[in-house]
Parts: C-alpha cells; sequence; structure tokens
C-alpha cells in the first residue's frame, strides 16, 4: 500500500488580502479547516506548515488530527516553508513512500483529485506528479515521490518546489484536474471562487 504524507502549506502573509486567507469562511468552516478536512478525506496524513498569524490560525484548527510546524523564516518565501515541512518528516521518511505539497487557497481541489495523484503514483520511479489545469497550467499540488526529500529540505526563496520540477521534468507525470486550480491572493479573487463554488449567501 502506498503511504504519502500530506505537506499543507499555510504560512504566507497574505499581504494582498488585506486579512489572514487561512481564516477566511468557506461554507461552515474556514478556508484550512476546509482544506484539511478534503486532504483527510483522501486518507492522508496531513502536517500544516504555519508562518504569520500562527497563533490565531493554530487554534483554529487545535481540534483536527494534525501535526503543526512553524515556519520562523516564512517572509523568505514559499520554499521555506516546504523546507520546513520537509525536514519535520525527515526522522520518519521510511515510513513514506511520497510527500504530496498542497496550499492552503486552492479550495476547489476535491478529495478525489488527490486520490487520482496518489492513484497514479508508483513507488520507487522518482516520479513528480503535478497537477494541471483545463488551459493547460500545471502546478501545485504536486506529489514527490520521497527520493526528492533532501532537495525539498534545501528549498529556499520564493520560488517554492518549481526548481526540482524543472530540473526533473522528464520524470513529471500531469494530472488534469478541470478548473480547480484557482486560488485566492485578492479579496476578487476570494469572491470568485465563492461564486463558483456556490457558496455566497
Amino acid at each position: 500500500m502506498i503511504k504519502v504524507h500530506a505537506l499543507l502549506i499555510a504560512a504566507g502573509e497574505s499581504k494582498r488580502m488585506g486579512a489572514p486567507k487561512q481564516l477566511l469562511p468557506w461554507g461552515t468552516k474556514t478556508l484550512i479547516e476546509h482544506q484539511i478536512e478534503i486532504l483527510q478525506e483522501a486518507k492522508l496524513t496531513v502536517s500544516v506548515v504555519l508562518g504569520a498569524n500562527a497563533e490565531s490560525i493554530q487554534k483554529t484548527i487545535v481540534h483536527l488530527d494534525v501535526k503543526v510546524y512553524h515556519n520562523d523564516d516564512w517572509n523568505l518565501g514559499m520554499g521555506t516553508s516546504i523546507s520546513c515541512g520537509a525536514k519535520s518528516i525527515h526522522f520518519n521518511k521510511n515510513h513514506y513512500d511520497g510527500i504530496l505539497i498542497a496550499l492552503v487557497d486552492q479550495p476547489l481541489l476535491t478529495s478525489e483529485h488527490f486520490q487520482k495523484m496518489i492513484d497514479c503514483f508508483e513507488s520507487g520511479k522518482n516520479q513528480i506528479i503535478v497537477s494541471q489545469s483545463d488551459t493547460g497550467f500545471t502546478g501545485p499540488p504536486t506529489l514527490f515521490d520521497i527520493s526528492y526529500l533532501d532537495e525539498l529540505m534545501a528549498l529556499q526563496g520564493e520560488a517554492g518546489a518549481k526548481p526540482i520540477i524543472k530540473k526533473h521534468q522528464n520524470n513529471v507525470v500531469k494530472i488534469p484536474c478541470q478548473g480547480s486550480l484557482g486560488d485566492i491572493d485578492t479579496p476578487e479573487a476570494y469572491q470568485r471562487l465563492l461564486k463558483k463554488a456556490n457558496l455566497q449567501s
């Protein structure tokens, strides 16, 4: 049985949003609660990486079965948050076949998409499974074979895991996700996704 651990990256400041997007309402939950629930519905164990506004966000998820890690260098870019999360599971690497990197602000993704990524994953083949929108754009969530753990731990800067994907593009597998890759950076984007999910009041 394939064992994949999910790292939910939720450390950003949400500067363009003007408020912590992790705590935005999404249905009856906050955005971060919703994302954790979707990952767990896909039978994934979940660790959450927090940074900005960590104290208030952690209070929101204290009732959930997740491990929380704090990235003190969150302001230096997403790469540091992925690195923080990867280091947190370093000592348990023999328990996992892969690491799935998910972002807190892609609420249209479904547990079925995460399950499809896992179903397409073959352990020991150095795969990197990326998500592809209906317009051809590729990005997170991304599933890395555990063989990339050292490279994930070494990440820095704003580019996230893109340098690893570019370096090993011959090992990349694309999984379509039917237009659900939209993320939330601004109030306008938030309203747009709420409307798409039929969650507007």
